[in-house]
């Protein structure tokens, strides 16, 4: 029987040319690239053919997962496309965005797919966050898994506060005023903690660099870090049980971004004037929660001056810690929701008091 090229050389033999063009053989893409140089075995192939049969039962945490990698794949491919024409100077700012949303080629549609991105992936992880913790899926031994997510929740708001300054409108640049003056409610080092956010005692060139630096180059990095370590826990998952189902998914979920796109265009305001205040100023929705925490803790003068804003950072605070906290505080090893009603009443008047006081700043 005559043996093939690649079964007549030895491993480690260079390759040459005619192994090369074997690479393009059905016989040899099979037996030297996915074999041999990927290391990718028969039953792995054979594993991939078999998730790509539809799954009666329907993992919504998992769907919910693999969404918010696609979104933020979509966030770093139009944002590579963005900073081609982007410049991160006061001067250029504004009427780069317009250049951008107005003269480049779909360069709006770009645009308005990053715009809504950055909502539907706060979006996704708040509802990921929600669904864990309703089904319990944050209890050991995937305790490093729950504590990755929430890490990654507040990755993605971070996202949403540097980006929201980069297109220097009138109306990013006072809400980022806003946020950055929260730290002066600390005694001692708020000052400093201001500074540190705004590289000065005001939004600037060095506020609107230190926010370019960090949105584009540190965000994605911890993100791609926090998501591998988020997977790791259940790597089973890696390979979904049922891919044409999981990207219907998807698809369906690129297909809302064209359409609010499309249908609702990303704003562009007017350009950022540092000496015209604006009657009110509040943030992006995901932030009007906290707003409104520190909107209502004015009502604590009566402790003293220092109440209001100190008492207000550190309520938000505490929820943070709590966050974190939730799967070494709650002790209870059942998963099933009937079973936890303590856990799922607080789940249930966590996300009531988030929309009301969401509600509440946005008709202050």
């Amino acid at each position: 029987m005559a043996t093939t090229a690649s079964n007549k050389r030895k491993p480690n033999e260079p390759l040459g040319l005619k192994g090369l063009l074997h690479w393009f053989t059905p016989t040899g893409f099979r037996e030297d690239v996915l074999k041999k140089r990927l290391n990718i075995s028969e039953n792995l192939l054979q594993k991939f053919k078999q998730n790509l049969q539809p799954k009666k039962k329907i993992r919504l945490s998992a769907y919910i997962g693999w969404t918010i990698v696609f979104v933020f794949l979509m966030e770093c491919f139009t944002g590579m496309f963005l900073m081609m024409y982007y410049h991160p100077t006061v001067a250029e700012a504004f009427a780069n965005v317009r250049y951008i949303t107005n003269i480049i080629p779909y360069g709006w549609l770009i645009r308005g797919i990053h715009f809504w991105g950055s909502h539907i992936m706060i979006t996704l992880v708040l509802l990921h966050l929600f669904h864990t913790f309703f089904k319990g899926a944050y209890k050991a031994p995937r305790e490093m898994a729950w504590l990755s997510g929430v890490i990654l929740l507040f990755l993605s708001l971070a996202f949403g506060l540097t980006g929201y300054l980069l297109p220097w409108n009138q109306i990013s640049f006072w809400a980022v005023t806003v946020v950055t003056e929260v730290p002066m409610a600390f005694p001692y080092i708020g000052h400093y903690l201001k500074l540190i956010a705004r590289g000065g005692e005001n939004v600037s060139q060095v506020t609107l660099t230190r926010f370019f630096a960090m949105h584009v180059m540190a965000l994605p990095a911890l993100t791609t870090f926090f998501l591998v370590l988020h997977f790791l826990p259940i790597k089973k998952y890696l390979i979904p049980k049922d891919l044409i189902t999981y990207a219907i998914a998807i698809l369906f979920c690129f297909g809302c971004l064209i359409s609010l796109a499309t249908l609702s265009p990303a704003p562009i305001h007017d350009k950022a004037d540092p000496f015209h205040t604006p009657d009110k100023v509040k943030a992006e929705w995901y932030f009007l929660a906290c707003q409104e925490i520190l909107a209502l803790a004015e009502h604590l003068d009566f402790l003293g001056s220092w109440a209001p804003k100190l008492l207000g950072v550190i309520i938000q605070i505490v929820i943070i810690i709590l966050l974190f906290l939730i799967p070494f505080i709650d002790r209870n090893s059942a998963r099933n929701p009937k079973k936890r009603p303590i856990a799922i009443t607080f789940l249930s008047l966590s996300y009531v008091a988030f929309i009301l006081l969401t509600l509440m700043a946005k008709f202050r």
